[in-house]
């Protein structure tokens, strides 16, 4: 279950999972999904501009994975396969539109679950199952914007005046940072092809924010992570965190800052 467990991986956002067993024959467990990371890192040789020290020394030092893929192709059913360590097939999670696993296979044993069974004090945060996690650990954390700055969502809707050029070649939603700056989304300049009509801002925009690091929800949950991991009481660790989506400089960016945070996490 472990092995197989290890070789999958998550189509989906970044999480950070924690689970501490307190028996000296258990180790500490520390797992860390990448959303949408693909083999870019340098270990695995995918890309040519994605600088990994960090991460290249952990596969350096455990067991890496060259031939592992993701056992579907949409961010519900791979995590619900990641997390029961049961296929789709199995599980009846097909697609992001499927439902729960919760609902469709009540019969899966979650890993956090599994883990607390086993005497682990369990702990997530960032995005884990498609559906909320906080359920399935003793003490989760979440974020409200993932992988945005904006710490209210209602930041990123439309107005009503605004939401007529949302699906048009000119959308336009004015707002403000938290430095007080003017900001225009989406950042791609992308038309809406998902909800065009609705006011919510668009999950598959992406570009640069002038902001602290402290603003975006990956570096929350990933100090929140570090403080968990520095407490005695605390026996084993989970951590995933929330990635930004395909531009590929935004992504190479995204890869490089998580690889200095696992230099903290590995402290």
């Amino acid at each position: 279950m472990i092995r197989s467990f290890k070789s999958l991986c998550l189509v989906g956002a970044l999480c950070a999972f924690v689970a501490q067993c307190s028996a000296a024959s258990k180790p500490n467990v520390l797992f860390i999904a990448v959303d949408d990371m693909n083999d870019w890192i340098g270990c695995l040789k995918g890309h040519p501009q994605a600088l990994t020290p960090n991460m290249d020394r952990l596969a350096a030092r455990g067991m890496l994975f060259k031939n592992a893929h993701c056992a579907a192709p949409a961010c519900n059913s791979s995590r619900a396969a990641v997390f029961s360590g049961r296929m789709p097939n199995v599980t009846q999670v097909w697609s992001n539109r499927s439902g729960s696993i919760e609902k469709l296979y009540p019969a899966a044993k979650l890993l956090p679950v599994a883990f607390s069974a086993s005497g682990c004090r369990t702990l997530g945060t960032g995005k884990l199952l498609h559906s909320k996690a906080k359920a399935h650990f003793d003490e989760c954390l979440s974020v409200e914007q993932r992988w945005s700055p904006f710490k209210d969502k209602k930041t990123v809707n439309y107005t009503k005046e605004e939401l007529l050029s949302k699906g048009t070649d000119n959308p336009r939603h004015v707002t403000r940072d938290s430095q007080g700056q003017t900001v225009v989304l989406p950042l791609n300049r992308m038309p809406s092809d998902r909800r065009p009509d609705t006011d919510g801002g668009e999950s598959f925009d992406w570009g640069g924010f002038d902001v602290p690091d402290s603003d975006f929800g990956d570096t929350q949950i990933t100090d929140w992570a570090i403080g968990k991991l520095g407490q005695k009481k605390i026996y084993t660790g989970w951590s995933n965190l929330a990635a930004v989506k395909k531009h590929d400089k935004i992504k190479r960016s995204l890869i490089e800052t998580l690889d200095r945070r696992l230099a903290q996490l590995s402290k």
